[in-house]
């Protein structure tokens, strides 16, 4: 009797499966394999009265139970008061361009003497 889990036992006798297929050029695949060796060993474990070993089980954790969610409101926009009026807005300035300014030009005169 055999000490290994079940998936062990298959996977081994997979690899025979495929090593023999091989060597003999019989076409399959990966997932013929091990549905042959899966066969091969529950038949061989049936023949041996021996159980076959369990895979070993897992739970799945309970599920938590629902919390109920407090959501808090959304705060209300203040209203505006009578008396508290928006300021108004500022009025829009734009710049002037500036003025061409005449360039006056100064022409000195020479004193001639005579």
């Amino acid at each position: 009797m055999s000490t290994k889990p079940l998936s062990e036992l298959i996977a081994e006798r997979a690899y025979e499966v495929y090593q023999k297929r091989v060597r003999n050029g019989v076409p399959g695949d990966q997932h013929s394999d091990w549905a042959q060796a899966e066969r091969e060993v529950t038949e061989e474990l049936k023949k041996k009265g021996a159980a076959a070993p369990k895979a070993p089980e897992s739970k799945p954790a309970p599920a938590p139970a629902p919390k109920a969610e407090v959501k808090p409101e959304p705060p209300k926009p203040a209203a505006p008061k009578a008396e508290e009026k928006a300021a108004p807005a500022a009025p829009k300035v734009e710049p002037k361009p500036a003025a061409a300014s005449p360039v006056k030009t100064v022409v000195a005169k020479k004193a001639v003497k005579k």
